[in-house]
């Protein structure tokens, strides 16, 4: 058994000896390269430039991109640009639906942008700041045409989620986001809002987004805008100076809906909210429901409509239930300067007297 314990040993000791030996080498190589450290990290950049030159390059051939023209006057102008990522990544034989717009500081300032859930505001929005990283890093730009201005700040109010552990709510967090966009832009910034006010009730949600295109409106020098939204109510903004309404085209067909991707000027009519909850998978019963409710929902709003355009002659009797304060208050409305949100929440008002009342 000695003889095995002096072979083990040995065995040992010239790990052990190896072991030493790649030590010893590794730092002698380290020594070595880092007399050359200064070179190959200027070698490493030079390398690492030249990839990022012929990746703009390869993209330029394969996808068919074009070099952007520098606008002088501040305007976006983008003609059937796409989206670079989405286009890249579509199944074989399926072609991106490209979409141009014109933005500028003056008369088409701000986009309201309206369209069904899935009909692609959400891609539309973020093709144009994708379009505008690109031109302003020195890259070609997935398009037919552009001309880009120079923005110093790009904003995005795209998205949002809980922050549980500050104890802030979905709303809070786009309120916060929206709150450093609107303190923080300038006239040369470039800002992409999608569905703000979505997150808490309907007329606060609207009455806030109504807010902020007033304001954006009111500028002298207004950023470039795009605000994606829900709340048709918001297109009549468009007799505001320097606001404009774009839309996702659709077709029905029967009781289909189909997407075309095409952004029109325009607004609108419908969001197809229950379609969509048909196709994700929402039970049969459940939608058929709600697309009762909706039709009922929209005849009482048409009703509403109705009777505030259209006095009838059975109105006279129904004012004699009012009180004198009542019939007061009515008489010194100025409908004509009143906005459409303002009318409603007026409306609603006086209904909460009368059902008092009774």
């Amino acid at each position: 058994m000695p003889k095995l314990e002096e072979i083990e040993r040995t065995i040992l000791e010239a790990d052990e000896i190896i072991q030493e030996i790649e030590r010893t080498e590794f730092n002698r190589m380290v020594e070595e390269v880092l007399k050359f450290s200064s070179s190959l990290l200027s070698f490493s950049e030079e390398i690492g430039d030249l990839d990022f030159q012929i990746s703009l390059l390869t993209a330029k051939d394969k996808f068919g991109w074009i070099r952007p023209k520098l606008s002088e006057d501040r305007s976006l102008d983008l003609s059937d640009s796409r989206h670079p990522v989405v286009e890249a990544t579509l199944p074989p034989g399926q072609e991106f639906i490209p979409n141009s717009v014109y933005l500028d500081t003056q008369d088409k300032a701000i986009a309201v942008l309206t369209g069904p859930n899935m009909a692609g505001k959400s891609t539309f929005m973020r093709q144009i700041a994708l379009n505008q990283i690109l031109f302003q890093i020195g890259a070609f730009v997935p398009a037919k045409s552009a001309k880009l201005p120079i923005v110093d700040k790009l904003f995005t109010r795209i998205g949002a989620g809980d922050n549980l552990t500050a104890g802030e709510s979905t709303f809070f967090v786009e309120m916060k986001e929206t709150a450093n966009i609107l303190n923080h832009y300038t006239e040369d910034s470039l800002i992409l809002f999608d569905e703000v006010g979505r997150g808490t009730s309907t007329y606060d949600g609207m009455s806030i987004a109504w807010s902020i295109l007033e304001y954006l409106s009111s500028l002298s020098v207004r950023p470039k805008t795009i605000f994606a939204t829900h709340y048709h109510e918001l297109t009549e903004l468009s007799r505001l100076g320097g606001i404009f309404n774009l839309y996702l085209e659709t077709l029905e067909k029967e009781d289909r809906v189909l997407f075309l991707r095409k952004v029109k000027v325009g607004k609108a009519k419908k969001s197809f909210g229950i379609y969509v909850a048909k196709i994700a998978g929402v039970p049969e019963p459940i939608v058929k429901r709600a697309a009762e409710l909706l039709t009922d929902l929209e005849s009482k709003k048409k009703e509403i409509k109705i009777q505030e355009a259209q006095p009838t002659l059975f109105t006279e009797p129904e004012t004699k239930n009012f009180n004198s304060q009542t019939e007061e208050s009515i008489l010194k409305l100025k409908l004509e300067e009143m906005t459409p949100i303002e009318a409603l929440k007026t409306l609603e008002d006086f209904q909460k007297k009368l059902r008092k009342q009774k």
